[in-house]
């Protein structure tokens, strides 16, 4: 009998927004097949890949690529037996886990962890601590030494601080201050990383505007700032901030996917954009 070599094939994996998170592999598709409110976030690697899946609750799931695939079209929800209430709010393949991972909450907390922490993970864990009400809103991996980070409220403020302002800390201690919030009608709903080279940040709102400004218009403040308004429009909200550089031809948004560059207009800090459904 010939020895069947095992085969080894790149996976795409959406993974729609509806509750039932469906599972659902296909080849990767252009901008204007990503309808608003499809898409909850894409998951890219090989069947061999090793996924990391973080939740709003501050637990951390691991996951087999494989088990992805003989799921597809099944419910993602089950797979991972995901508690009431508990929603994914980011996702990584264990090859593209870098040096540290930021965790950011609604409440404006902020928590620096070692990948070594994450990596460790064999089922799963709590990656960070909550206080009532809060949770987490996104998980970002870097390997930049001088990187900053930033904020964004969803009545439109931006923060932006240094990292090193943050030391890491292990499995599951808390995060501490990283923007303030002043109104009980806001919260904490984005969070990236800007390294040296970045010179724009995009920022997208829940109503599908998108503009790009240089991030001259955001200095650098303390750890624990309330920021820069952004955007503040009637029944719109800041939704997610994207950073650029001048050799990007693409920004990858998790909400709406990849959009080109060329086709977002320059504005200034408190301008509108343009609507990204429309483009």
């Amino acid at each position: 009998m010939k020895n069947l070599k095992k085969i080894i094939k790149d996976i795409t994996i959406y993974i729609n927004i509806n509750q039932d998170y469906i599972v659902k592999e296909e080849k990767p598709k252009q901008l204007k097949s990503f309808k608003k409110g499809k898409v909850k976030f894409i998951m890219n690697g090989t069947t061999e890949e090793k996924f990391y899946v973080f939740t709003n609750i501050g637990k951390c799931y691991y996951l087999d690529a494989n088990k992805l695939v003989e799921s597809k079209e099944g419910n993602f929800s089950n797979l991972l037996k995901l508690e009431e209430n508990e929603e994914i709010v980011a996702s990584y393949g264990g090859s593209k886990i870098n040096e540290v991972a930021y965790v950011a909450t609604k409440f404006g907390l902020i928590k620096k962890v070692a990948c070594s922490e994450i990596l460790s993970i064999k089922k799963s864990k709590n990656y960070i601590t909550l206080q009532d009400y809060d949770s987490v809103i996104d998980v970002v991996f870097t390997n930049e030494n001088s990187e900053k980070v930033c904020m964004g409220s969803k009545e439109g403020n931006i923060v932006v601080f240094e990292g090193s302002s943050i030391s890491c800390t292990k499995l599951p201690s808390k995060g501490i201050l990283g923007m303030k919030i002043d109104t009980l009608t806001d919260e904490v709903v984005t969070m990236n990383i800007i390294n040296e080279k970045h010179t724009q940040l995009c920022t997208i709102t829940t109503s599908g505007y998108i503009k790009r400004t240089n991030l001259e218009e955001y200095p650098i403040t303390l750890r624990g700032a309330k920021g820069r308004l952004a955007h503040k429009y009637n029944n719109d909200n800041l939704i997610e901030i994207v950073p650029i550089s001048n050799s990007d031809f693409i920004c990858n948004s998790k909400v709406f996917g990849e959009i080109p560059i060329s086709t977002i207009p320059e504005a200034s800090r408190t301008s509108r954009g343009i609507d990204i459904l429309k483009m």
